[in-house]
């Protein structure tokens, strides 16, 4: 339990120090052995940057809710990306086995050089 804890509040660090937005994005990726096209969702980075600006006493608040924001779009989004990915995968298996009987059902209409 300790050590989940020292991964959370590493990343909570991190997240703070960068302040950085993940936002789940959806590609469309060629997948050759199944010859379609399937989705994938990946996380993706935005840098804030009103921090570079910040003086004095008002970069405190400003610190700890871009950490807070950054550590909750990562923990939101990562959990959308999972997700997601999770029912492209399905969705590509269903759509590579009726790829696959399609292409069976064509090379078997195909006549014969018998």
């Amino acid at each position: 339990m300790y050590v989940v804890k020292w991964i959370i509040g590493s990343l909570a660090l991190v997240a703070l120090l960068t302040g950085c937005i993940y936002v789940p994005k959806v590609v469309h990726k060629y997948d050759s052995e199944c010859q379609i096209m399937v989705r994938q969702t990946e996380l993706e980075v935005s840098t804030v940057n009103h921090l570079l600006r910040c003086e004095g006493e008002r970069c405190a608040g400003a610190l700890v809710s871009a950490g807070l924001v950054s550590t909750g779009s990562a923990i939101i989004s990562g959990s959308i990306v999972l997700v997601s990915n999770t029912v492209y995968w399905f969705e590509k298996n269903i759509d590579c086995r009726s790829a696959r009987r399609a292409h069976a059902s064509e090379l078997a209409d195909q006549p014969s050089d018998a």
